[in-house]
Formats: structure tokens, sequence, C-alpha cells
């Protein structure tokens, strides 16, 4: 079963693999509570924005050239925000 949440005010931090200093936020569209068939536990994964909505937990596999570190509620001020394309 699918439960989606709205991402609300949550950014996902991500940094260039070419140039770590090149950090940007991209927005958190949607929560997304799954199940994992194996175990039965619960995950929380985020669907980061972009040209396709993609999965925090597929996205090393989706987006090339960028590694999600971590998520948070309030941008700094200094904050570059882009979405991926």
């Amino acid at each position: 079963m699918t439960n989606l949440i709205d991402g609300g005010s949550w950014w996902a931090k991500v940094e260039n693999l070419n140039d770590p200093a090149k950090v940007h936020f991209w927005k958190v569209v949607a929560w997304e509570r799954v199940t994992e068939s194996a175990g039965g536990g619960e995950q929380l994964v985020a669907w980061v924005n972009g040209r396709d909505p993609v999965r925090s937990d597929r996205f090393s596999d989706r987006v090339e050239g960028w590694i999600l570190n971590q998520f948070v509620h309030e941008l700094p001020e200094d904050a570059v925000t882009s979405s991926w394309a």
C-alpha cells in the first residue's frame, strides 16, 4: 500500500560529484511511506522534484553527477535551489 504525504517545506541537499563545494537544494514534492515486502517494515522515502520526480532510495540509480546528502526543513539564506533535468 502506498501512502503519499505532501512534501511541505522540505528540501533535499545535494552535492555535485565533480565539485563537492557546489551544493544545491531540490524540493521534496512528496513523502511516501512504503512497506518492504521482505521484512514487512515501513520506510519513509522522499520524492525529489525534477523532470520526472525521483524517489530518494533510487536517487543514485537515476541521477548522474549528484549525491543526495540529507533533508532540511529550512533553507540556508544563501541556498541555491534547482531541480534535476
